[in-house]
């Protein structure tokens, strides 16, 4: 087929007529006008503009697209006056390195902790120099037991250090899917306690986080 115009607007016309019986919505008619043109020869440019149309709604349905009654307008909520508050989990999928974003910094009461997140992650490691400290304000280790009194942020998260301080955001460590308690190495390595399916398993510890249910990924 050829269409017998030679414009975009008649060719799509044409198109229009043949593919959705005339019922392209005005927008959606521009839009591919204007990628029709911008194809550089006209049997490109035909095919760009046929499969566009038959990726438009009014290729696949039979009514007209036609703004319907206005949606009525929403009524106020009025807060129920209780001190009501919320979790707002947002998960994210993959791309941050959490052993890069809290790392312990120094003046840990357990040992030279930084010393010992650069022997582990080696060339992965990020130096001191690299790190934003952060004071944990600890008046205690009963009180509040940190291992660490100061903690070091990614350099380019300079705004989660400015939450912190502002008392506005905290760190939970060490959280994960957990079938039954773990007490340490020991007792995992021996398999005396049972554990989430595929543990080291990205998208599996992924897929257990979300349906909160550690012992089964179904």
């Amino acid at each position: 087929w050829r269409p017998e115009g030679s414009s975009p607007q008649q060719v799509v016309d044409e198109i229009d007529l043949l593919l959705t019986g005339g019922r392209l919505h005005p927008h959606t008619r521009r839009s591919i006008e204007t990628h029709y043109a911008a194809e550089g020869g006209p049997l490109a440019a035909l095919r760009t503009a046929q499969e566009l149309v038959v990726a438009t709604p009014e290729f696949v349905t039979t009514n007209d697209n036609a703004k319907t009654t206005p949606r009525p307008p929403v009524e106020r909520q009025v807060p129920a006056g209780g001190d009501y508050r919320a979790v707002v989990v947002l998960f994210l999928n993959g791309g941050m390195d959490s052993w890069n974003m809290l790392v312990p910094y120094d003046n840990c009461y357990r040992g030279d902790l930084f010393h010992q997140y650069q022997h582990i992650r080696s060339n992965h490691a990020l130096p001191r120099g690299e790190l934003l400290p952060l004071f944990v304000n600890r008046s205690g280790r009963e009180s509040m037991p940190q291992p660490c009194e100061r903690f070091g942020v990614h350099e380019k998260l300079p705004y989660l250090k400015t939450l912190y301080e502002e008392r506005d955001l905290t760190f939970l460590a060490n959280v994960g899917p957990m079938v039954e308690e773990v007490f340490d190495k020991t007792t995992y390595l021996r398999g005396e306690k049972r554990v989430p399916q595929s543990l080291f398993g990205h998208r599996q510890q992924q897929q257990a986080t979300l349906n909160v249910k550690a012992d089964d990924l179904a």
